[in-house]
C-alpha cells in the first residue's frame, strides 16, 4: 500500500512548502516540503543553494519521499493491524511529523481503539501544548477513525485472504474481484488448484474447480485433465460431476466423491461392483443407475 492523495493533502495542510532552497534552523539545505540531500537517492538529484523548483516537483518529491521513508514505518505493523487506507494515511502523516509510530502503537501491542485514543496525546513540544499540533492530531485521529469502504486482499506466508471493509475476513463464501470469482475457505484462506464443494455453503452439492491463481474456472468443459493429470467431467457453468456416472464418446465413466474419474480399478457403487480400464472407461457398458451426459463437441 502507498499513501493516497487524501493522506498527502493532510500532510501538506500542516507542512510548509518553499520552492527555493534555504538553510533550515540547523543549517541543512532544504527545499519543498522539507526535502534535503538525505532524499537525493529517492528524488534523483541533490539539493543546493540557489535551486528553485515548481509546485508540481515539490508535490512529486513529497510523495516519493513519503512512500519510500514513512509508509514502511506504518506498514511494518500491517501484519498485526491490517490497516485500511484511512488508517495508513493518518499514521503516515503522524510518522512524517513525529518520526515513527513505534511509541504510538507500543511496538504493535496496543489495540486499534487504544492507538486512536493515544494520537491526541502527541500535541506537545518542549513540554508545551502547541495549537498547531493539537489541530493536526485531531485531523489525524478523525481520519484514522473514518471507516474505509474498500475491502482488500491480504497475503501472508500461508496464502491469500480477503478482508472486508469492516475488518473481518471472508470465509465459506465466494468473492467477485475484477470480474472473476474466488472462494474463501472455512479457515479464511483462498482456495487454489482444488475443488470446492457447494455443500460448504448451500445444499446443491455441486463441485467447482478453482485454478492455481484461485479463479473459478467457469468454462463449460466436457472433459478436463487437471494439474495432477487426472480426468474430470464438467457439465456446465464450471461445476463438475462427482458421485455420478458420465456417458462421453460412447464410453461410460464414473466420477468419484472427489470428482476424479475412477481409473484402472474395480469399485463398489450402490452395492454393485464395476471395473474401469486404464483410461477410466467402464469395461462393460451395462449400468443400472446414475446419470449420463452426452459429449457436445
Amino acid at each position: 500500500m502507498n499513501i493516497s492523495q487524501n493522506g498527502l493533502d493532510l500532510i501538506k495542510e500542516y507542512e510548509g512548502c518553499v520552492l527555493h532552497a534555504y538553510r533550515d534552523a540547523v543549517g541543512v539545505v532544504t527545499i519543498g516540503y522539507g526535502t534535503t540531500n538525505a532524499d537525493a537517492s529517492i528524488i534523483g538529484t541533490n539539493i543546493y543553494m540557489g535551486m528553485t523548483i515548481s509546485q508540481a516537483t515539490a508535490d512529486s518529491w513529497l510523495e516519493k519521499s513519503v512512500n519510500k521513508k514513512y509508509v514502511p514505518l506504518v506498514m511494518k505493523y500491517d501484519n498485526i493491524y491490517h490497516w485500511n487506507q484511512n488508517q495508513l494515511d493518518s499514521l503516515t502523516s503522524f510518522a512524517y511529523n513525529i518520526g515513527s509510530i513505534d511509541q504510538l502503537t507500543a511496538n504493535g501491542t496496543r489495540s486499534i481503539a487504544e492507538i486512536s485514543n493515544k494520537i491526541l496525546a502527541y500535541d506537545k513540544a518542549g513540554g508545551q501544548t502547541l495549537a498547531g499540533l493539537t489541530r493536526r492530531r485531531k485531523a489525524e485521529k478523525a481520519l484514522f477513525d473514518t471507516p474505509c469502504n474498500s475491502a482488500k486482499w491480504i497475503q501472508d506466508t500461508i496464502g491469500w485472504r480477503y478482508m472486508k471493509a469492516d475488518g473481518t475476513f471472508t470465509k465459506n463464501e465466494w468473492v467477485e474481484y475484477k470480474g472473476k470469482w474466488y472462494y474463501l475457505k472455512k479457515n479464511t484462506y483462498m482456495a487454489a488448484d482444488e475443488y470446492v464443494k457447494s455443500s460448504n455453503y448451500d445444499t446443491t452439492n455441486k463441485l467447482y474447480y478453482v485454478a492455481p491463481d484461485g479463479a473459478w474456472d467457469t468454462k463449460e468443459y466436457r472433459l478436463k485433465k487437471d494439474t495432477k493429470g487426472k480426468w474430470l467431467a464438467a457439465i456446465g457453468s464450471g461445476w463438475y460431476l462427482h458421485d455420478s456416472w458420465a456417458r462421453i464418446n460412447n464410453h461410460t465413466y464414473y466420477a468419484g466423491h472427489d470428482g476424479y474419474f475412477i481409473v484402472g480399478k474395480t469399485i463398489s457403487i450402490n452395492g454393485k461392483k464395476y471395473t474401469f480400464d486404464g483410461n477410466g472407461a467402464l469395461k462393460t457398458n451395462v449400468i443400472s443407475e446414475g446419470m449420463t451426459i452426452t459429449n457436445k463437441k
